[in-house]
């Protein structure tokens, strides 16, 4: 699906987003409606927690985003 219509339906559900792309067991989006934009979350725990994802014209343009969580 594409990024907007996967957005609207992980908020109204409580989830995150990922492209499926990625992978499996790679990172979740969490967007939110604060200036951190899009938090990163990965599945390592070792790996660090960002704020602020910026996403690539490629990522604005998929259509193989999928709700998680």
């Amino acid at each position: 699906m594409k990024i907007q219509k996967a957005i609207l339906s992980a908020t109204s559900q409580g989830r995150g987003i990922a492209r499926k792309s990625w992978g499996t067991r790679s990172r979740i989006l969490l967007p939110t409606n604060t200036s951190a934009g899009f938090i990163r979350v990965p599945f390592k725990r070792e790996d660090t927690i960002l704020r602020e994802w910026r996403p690539q014209m490629k990522d604005i343009l998929a259509t193989d985003w999928i709700v998680l969580g």
